[in-house]
């Protein structure tokens, strides 16, 4: 089980020496500790862990008079085009929920670990549910979890492959358990250490620094996000275009 908040937060004043062993940190040392561990996971989502998100309606709503007729510039392959397929979302994309009537969404069915969801309410009508279907996987420990929009609000989730669970993302308190896999305990105790040490006058020990860098590398590795980049054309016909055709049909023909 990975460490409680409190635990990273005694073992980042120990790291550079702040607190005497056995002596765990003050109530405003705890408080202090617990702000800065909140702002490291913080800055970690979408940067570190995960990507950024884009919107994705539920269901599609537009008020400009071209909608549906003017391409995404961001999108020239229509990957991510949400008319037909809104209840199955992509990776990576906030939920922006208009509901009309209750509907279910069905998570990713591959995610990359790390991957995100959330959701942002936009004018739900009162009384109306969003059931979020984990597709076989879980949310929040669950199969499924169902949710007001109008009431929430906003919610965020992020894949832990380890768990195979769609973890809920919100600031700590001390009896929390850090949200990411054990092994990463030591990166967390030293990026607060490295966070704290200014504000008590304290050197970062080389030592420190050293596993904080290490540790920081395999966290972007484990989480780092494929991004499937569709072809521009068709190889093959590349490959069979005559002899002497020019560019890289004569490349492959064999002609210099």
């Amino acid at each position: 089980m990975s460490a409680l908040a409190s635990q990273i937060i005694t073992d980042a004043f120990r790291e550079s020496n702040l607190i005497p062993v056995g002596t765990p940190p003050t109530s405003l040392e705890n408080d202090e500790g617990l702000r800065r561990l909140n702002a490291i996971i913080n800055s970690l989502i979408s940067t570190a862990c995960g990507e950024l998100i884009f919107d994705w309606q539920i269901p599609p709503v537009a008020t400009a008079p071209l909608y549906g007729q003017v391409s995404n510039p961001r999108d020239p392959y229509g990957q991510t085009s949400v008319v037909t397929t809104y209840p199955f979302p992509a990776i990576n994309t906030r939920l922006l929920t208009q509901l009309t009537q209750s509907v279910t969404v069905y998570l990713p069915q591959y995610p990359n670990d790390g991957s995100r969801v959330a959701i942002a309410d936009t004018g739900s009508g009162a009384g109306l549910t969003l059931t979020i279907d984990a597709n076989g996987r879980k949310v929040e420990d669950a199969a499924s979890v169902t949710l007001d929009p109008l009431t929430v609000g906003q919610r965020e989730w992020f894949y832990r492959s380890d768990l195979a669970n769609w973890v809920r993302r919100a600031d700590l308190t001390v009896s929390d358990p850090q949200p990411f896999p054990s092994k990463y305990d030591d990166f967390l105790v030293t990026a607060l250490a490295i966070r704290l040490s200014p504000r008590y006058a304290a050197e970062i020990a080389d030592a420190t620094a050293m596993t904080y860098r290490s540790t920081l590398a395999a966290f972007k590795a484990q989480y780092k996000q494929p991004t499937v980049t569709p072809d521009t054309f068709d190889i093959r016909s590349i490959q069979t275009r005559p002899r002497g055709y020019g560019g890289l049909g004569q490349f492959f023909a064999g002609g210099s």
